[in-house]
């Protein structure tokens, strides 16, 4: 049996989960009724650096369609995102990252959020590991977590800045 197209990425499946609306108070797994609101579809995805992962993203995204999309460890500052990606058609993008380390992107859709969003990221990430927007009441972060099996020190550092903002 062939592997599905997302279980044929190198770097593992993209997950795809629901958020709540800030205002009805629905999570995943309610609201799934007929007519209901099911709240928000995001998407993260690891795709250890976005040039080699150009067709796949665009797959998912004509696929599944999230109203937000984050992407960790891009390997990319903008100009060397591929211009497919670079402004992802009916999308407000962030692309959060260096040369051929870390870095994040975060992508809002228009229809799920008409004025566009605020980007921001925390002033203890110093190599392009985390950006945030808030879309509809909830806040979105796109986050890229060291590996601690290089520097433990490092990640839980990391971790633990994160905890304090």
């Amino acid at each position: 049996m062939a592997a599905s197209p997302a279980r044929a990425f190198a770097t593992g499946a993209p997950t795809i989960g629901a958020a709540a609306d800030a205002d009805s108070g629905e999570g995943e797994g309610e609201g799934e009724g007929e007519g209901e609101d099911e709240g928000m579809k995001f998407a993260t995805w690891n795709v250890n650096g976005i040039r080699a992962r150009e067709a796949q993203v665009l797959e998912l995204v004509a696929r599944e369609s999230p109203e937000v999309l984050c992407l960790q460890e891009i390997k990319a500052p903008l100009e060397k995102v591929p211009e497919s990606l670079r402004a992802l058609e009916g999308y407000t993008c962030l692309w959060h990252g260096v040369n051929a380390y870390a870095g994040v992107g975060l992508h809002v859709r228009r229809e799920a959020a008409p004025t566009p969003p605020v980007f921001a990221h925390p002033a203890f990430d110093v190599e392009t590991r985390v950006a945030t927007a808030e879309v509809g009441g909830v806040t979105f972060a796109s986050v890229y977590v060291p590996n601690g099996g290089k520097d433990l020190a490092a990640k839980l550092r990391f971790l633990g800045a994160m905890d304090v903002w």
